[in-house]
Parts: C-alpha cells; structure tokens; sequence
C-alpha cells in the first residue's frame, strides 16, 4: 500500500487505511467471506433472516460492492482518523456514556 503524498506512516490516517484494509482482506473461513464494507452495503430482501443454506445458495444475498462505493466507505472511515474525525467520535463516545452511564 503506497501512502497519499505527505502522508506518513504514524500519521492516524495512516494508521486507520492499514487497519481497515486489513479488516476487509476476504478469508472464507471467516464470515463466510464476507467482510465490514459487505454489511456495510448489504440491501435486505424477503429472505433476510432465515438462515444459511449449506445446500444451496445463501438465503441473504451479499452483492458485490462497486467501485465508487468502496472509495466512499473507504474515505469515510479514513476521515475518522483526522482530526476532525476523532472529535466526532469522541462526542459519539460522550453521549452513550452520558445517555448510557459509566
């Protein structure tokens, strides 16, 4: 994975690119192969819900993302580690606590 111009490997963005990217590396061990940017992206239809079918085809179909999709959940998800981002989540992190308790 080359870095953006600029960018150095302590940076958190940095930092978050690595994580994610090595979150969504496909292993059909686990999850059957699915990986968070599949959720993610996951539409539901009448047969959500129902199980697996080791016989047959899933019964909750997972499409394959497109392009465009990826590079916005991906920059989504890199924009959490400026900044920016990390204010935002520490205010998420502030209100379930507040809303929540200790």
């Amino acid at each position: 994975m080359s870095l953006p111009v600029g960018m150095r490997k302590k940076d958190p963005e940095h930092i978050m690119m690595k994580l994610w990217a090595k979150e969504n590396t496909r292993e059909r061990i686990i999850n059957f192969g699915r990986v968070p940017i599949d959720a993610i992206l996951h539409s539901c239809n009448e047969n959500c819900g129902k199980g697996i079918s080791f016989a047959g085809p899933p019964a909750c179909r997972y499409l394959p993302p497109n392009e465009d999709e990826v590079k916005i959940i991906n920059a989504t998800i890199q924009w959490l580690a400026t900044n920016c981002g990390r204010d935002f989540l520490h205010k998420f992190q502030q209100e379930v606590k507040r809303l929540n308790g200790p």
